[in-house]
């Protein structure tokens, strides 16, 4: 408390009213939750993540029976150009890793990313700032295959211009799921960045996870092991990707 010792009375007040509202906001944060499908809830099984925060170093993902090995990053890349107000931003990612469960020989998953923005700021920051979004072009993309000889799996999800949303699927030699962010917090009327993602199949959603805090995963109950295994190896990518922020 010496810094606000060392500041006029109003400014000490204003210091202590920052305190007390950044305590407010992060209790808040660590209580969200996903806005659930209530239908999808009462059908599906819950598993917590654990290996998400913390050391990166020898990262491994683990949620339920399914465990990555240590996920293999790349050296990201990113440069920004800054004329007057106007600021393009791009970076460059990716990672890969293996994912198993039960013993079975598992899924390999390779992933990269890349995100482009291009935007115009006005303002100052003594009196505040706000940005024009001109372009954005965000795109993550893996591919996920048995470790046997069966057919690989596409997933892509991307965002454009002014939708903050993030959309895709994942494609396989006969079949899809459809992928969509998801922005809203369970008693929460607040738009925000991604909060999570919902996997569906012919209208039907087989799959949420929420990547808040340490993320969870659900999957639904009747779905068969090699489905599950397929859809969790999805979420463990999509729970390792940093999304752009909206």
């Amino acid at each position: 408390m010496l810094f606000a010792k060392c500041l006029p009375q109003s400014g000490a007040k204003r210091y202590a009213a920052m305190l007390s509202l950044a305590a407010f906001l992060l209790s808040a944060c660590t209580a969200l939750s996903i806005d659930l499908d209530p239908e999808f809830r009462s059908q599906a099984e819950l598993f917590p993540v654990s290996g998400r925060q913390g050391l990166m170093l020898r990262q491994q993902l683990r949620f339920g029976p399914y465990h990555t090995d240590i996920v293999d990053r790349d050296w990201n890349s990113s440069s920004e150009v800054q004329i007057a107000n106007y600021k393009s931003q791009n970076q460059r990612g990716g990672f890969r890793f293996t994912q198993r469960a039960f013993g079975e020989n598992g899924h390999h998953v390779d992933c990269r990313s890349r995100a482009n923005n291009e935007s115009l700021t006005f303002g100052r920051p003594e009196r505040g700032q706000w940005n024009w979004l001109l372009n954005a072009d965000n795109r993550f993309d893996c591919e996920i295959g048995a470790a046997t000889t069966e057919p690989r799996w596409h997933l892509a999800v991307g965002q454009r211009d002014y939708d903050n949303t993030l959309s895709g699927g994942l494609f396989g030699p006969s079949s899809h799921y459809h992928i969509n962010s998801i922005h809203t917090a369970q008693g929460s009327a607040m738009t925000m960045g991604v909060i999570g993602y919902q996997i569906s199949r012919d209208g039907i959603i087989v799959a949420t996870l929420e990547t808040m805090n340490q993320g969870r995963v659900w999957l639904r109950q009747d779905l068969s092991a090699s489905e599950a295994s397929l859809l969790a190896a999805a979420a463990s990518a999509l729970l390792l990707y940093e999304a752009p922020d909206s």
